[in-house]
Formats: structure tokens, sequence, C-alpha cells
């Protein structure tokens, strides 16, 4: 037979009590002198059952519980609640994000503040720069601190900018406007917006293609 020990299982066919069959727990022990499991159940109770009238159970699913996090960044510091199901999201989703858009409010209306603002991520330790898919319930225990690092100077501030472009491979684009929507920090493109047409243009201290 297989053995139970460890596993958690479901009471199944109990003649004597049947009130308790479909009730779950986890098989702690097994008695090799009264072939008995010693089982604990979910409520806490604890019996003593032979195998026949045991099966194996699904793990119990698992219950998370509203959890407050605190968020610091340019010497701001922002306590945020994390309900149940952010909590089963990725970190970036359901803590830096709603944490920037606070932030932008705060210091500057003008200037909306993107994840690709975040130069660092660390909590209690440890580094989350590389890292903020991780489902936000593996980090955020109650009252932990989320540390960022913001570029504060970086391209972001053209963001929700209107632009004209110049020195473009594209001369008809020269001198028309348009909305800049995204920075792509790998590339050092921006997205720009004009007249419902995307193009993607570069932009340099020594060489600017955008000009807010």
């Amino acid at each position: 037979m297989d053995d139970l020990t460890g596993l958690r299982v479901r009471i199944v066919g109990l003649k004597s009590k049947p009130q308790l069959n479909g009730k779950c727990g986890f098989a702690k022990s097994f008695n090799a002198d009264t072939w008995r499991y010693n089982v604990t159940l979910d409520d806490g109770s604890v019996l003593a059952l032979k195998q026949e009238v045991l099966e194996r159970a699904l793990a119990a699913p698992e219950v998370l519980e509203e959890r407050t996090v605190s968020v610091k960044a340019a010497g701001i510091t922002m306590k945020l609640t994390i309900s149940p199901k952010s909590l089963g999201t990725s970190l970036d989703k359901a803590v830096i994000k709603p944490f920037l858009k606070a932030f932008s409010k705060k210091v500057d209306e003008d200037r909306t503040y993107t994840i690709n603002d975040v130069v660092r991520a660390t909590c209690e330790g440890r580094e989350l720069t590389n890292d903020l898919k991780v489902l936000s319930k593996h980090v955020l225990q109650p009252k932990r601190i989320v540390e960022l690092k913001l570029d504060l100077a970086g391209p972001a501030t053209l963001l929700g900018k209107a632009c004209a472009l110049t020195r473009q491979d594209e001369p008809d684009l020269n001198g028309q406007w348009g909305e800049v929507h995204a920075f792509d920090k790998e590339s050092k493109l921006f997205e720009v917006w004009i007249k419902g047409n995307k193009v993607r243009r570069r932009s340099s201290p020594a060489c600017p293609a955008l000009h807010a």
C-alpha cells in the first residue's frame, strides 16, 4: 500500500462517523501496531484512521489577507494597502506602478514617472531591480519597506509632452508636432505619436531629435 505519511488526505467511506466524510487534513504519522494513521484535520482535531477510509487530497487553497507595506523614494514614504487579489499579481503591477502614480502627483504635476524611471528596487536588503515580475505575495510581508531609486532627471520628463521632430532621416517629418508616449531604455528611443501614427526617434545631447 502507498504510504500517506506527510500527505494531505481526505476522509471517505467512514461508516462509524459519516459526518467526517469529506473533511481534509494531514497524515502526520503511521502507527504500525494499530495500522492506523494519526491524522490532524484542518479544524485541529486528531483522529486515528485506517488507510481504507483515506485518500490523497489536493493541497489546501492558499488564503491571502490584505497587507500594508511602505514604499520609499526620493525622501518620500507612502503606505500602500495591497488587496489579496493584488498579492497574486507581479510586484510592478501591485506596488511600483500605483506608487509612481501617487508620487508623480505629489512631486510634479507636469511629469508622470513610469517603471522606466526605476533605477533600483530593494526590499529589506533583497535586490529586486531585475525581478519586478516576482509575485507580490512572495515579497510583501506585513510592515516591510520597498525602497526605490528613481531617475529624477531621466527621459520621462518628456513623456506626455508635445514635441517637434528635427534632424530626422525622413525630412517630411521635420517640424511636425506629436506627443511622446514612452521611452525604451535599451534602444534609447522615444515613442512619438503624430496624427495617430507611431514613430520611434532617438534623442541624445549631441544630436537631439526631440525638442519639447
